[in-house]
């Protein structure tokens, strides 16, 4: 069985040991970073990591409300709810990560 993937700590602990920065410093910077994200989502709906991997916001359509024929009872009709927007988050790996792998 292989092993788990790095996860949030595994990260910390060799980006300390690389830089030799504290514990808290590299985890303020990961933190400024998903600030960063999240605004960039929300304002521009796109955000290129590092020239790794695109992520983009994609807004999928809700459906509209309405009367729309009964299939089971011909000649009535059924009132539908609307439903609203979805947001969604698509990612994208560039060529520089795919040569990667």
């Amino acid at each position: 069985m292989s092993e788990r993937p790095l996860g949030k700590k595994g990260v910390i602990k060799e980006i300390t040991e690389a830089t030799g920065l504290r514990i808290d410093q590299v985890k303020a910077v990961l933190d400024r970073y998903t600030e960063i994200i999240k605004r960039e989502l929300a304002t521009k709906s796109l955000f290129i990591l590092l020239g790794l991997i695109r992520i983009r916001k994609c807004i999928k359509a809700g459906h509209k409300g309405g009367r729309v024929p009964d299939l089971k009872n011909p000649g009535q009709y059924i009132e539908t709810e609307r439903k609203p927007d979805k947001n969604t988050v698509r990612f994208k790996a560039l060529a520089p990560l795919r040569k990667m792998v």
